[in-house]
């Protein structure tokens, strides 16, 4: 019999590093209860999904608004065709056995376009681009009809034309030097901002940046598959008139937590089924918690 030993406070929910209050970065309207915006009606990709155009680093005030910018695959899979990234609020994802539109799957995505090499080596595949105003937390939750995950994280100090921005995190199929992210169909994808290169050679170390220091992250995908973006969270420091406080957000909670269904992940965010002991993050509609079960 299962048997949980600690319950800490809700991993979902963030800590607030020297009590300094976090901002969503999207309207809190949009967003679950624990500051998720998920891509899951039309109303929302209209409003937060635009296209790539670095025309747009002359206007700072059209940047002022909260929108991730999305690029088409830089490979072209017929003469003079490159495919598009686009959002669609009726896409099914893939659960976490590879079944698309399977139990436990979403609906509604950003969809990265693939790239042209199945070993993630070329950095072709299709993306989105999001400059802020700094950077407290990025999480992603995503599925692929692949299971292997192999994106990258780019960035630069300021906001940048995607040309400027230097590798963070380049993950690959090649699994000795060149791990993929994760061996899965599905993935929580948490605290993207502390990946780190440490090389003296880049500009940017990591997305995660202090009150006031613009940074650009661009998020790719690397492997010819396509990338389901099921859900972004964003928290900044700079007072945008969002405050973030967990259990804030008034949409997408309809759904009663006490019936939803229990899933399981380890802390790499991979989804698991939670019968071994050990650590994991126990998640149940809109609230999520660290378990360790023995």
């Amino acid at each position: 019999m299962k048997k949980v030993l600690l319950t800490i406070a809700a991993f979902a929910a963030v800590s607030v590093a020297n009590a300094q209050q976090l901002y969503n970065y999207f309207d809190p309207a949009d967003c679950d209860a624990n500051g998720w915006l998920w891509f899951d009606t039309q109303a929302k990709i209209d409003k937060y999904l635009g296209y790539y155009d670095p025309e747009l680093l002359k206007t700072p005030a059209v940047l002022a608004s909260p929108k991730l910018y999305m690029m088409d695959a830089l490979c072209e899979t017929e003469p003079g065709i490159n495919d598009p990234t686009f959002g669609d609020p009726t896409i099914k994802g893939y659960n976490a056995e590879g079944v698309q539109g399977g139990e436990g799957s979403r609906t509604g995505a950003l969809v990265l376009a693939a790239g042209s090499s199945s070993l993630g080596t070329k950095g072709d595949g299709g993306s989105f681009i999001v400059w802020l105003p700094d950077c407290a937390q990025m999480d992603l939750e995503l599925s692929q009809d692949y299971d292997v995950i192999a994106p990258a994280i780019c960035g630069g100090l300021g906001w940048s034309e995607y040309l400027d921005l230097n590798s963070i995190k380049d993950y690959k199929v090649f699994g000795s030097w060149a791990k993929p992210l994760s061996r899965t169909f599905t993935l929580s994808w948490m605290n993207i901002q502390n990946l780190e290169n440490t090389s003296e050679e880049v500009t940017c170390h990591k997305i995660g940046q202090p009150l006031g220091q613009k940074v650009t992250a661009q998020i790719r995908q690397n492997i010819n598959t396509e990338m389901l973006i099921h859900g972004i969270r964003i928290l900044q420091y700079t007072d945008n008139g969002h405050p973030f406080t967990p259990g804030s957000g008034v949409s997408g909670i309809e759904a009663d937590d006490a019936n939803a269904p229990v899933e399981f992940f380890n802390m790499q965010g991979m989804k698991v089924s939670g019968n071994e002991p050990g650590m994991y993050i126990r998640r149940q509609g809109s609230k999520t918690t660290k378990v360790v079960i023995k």
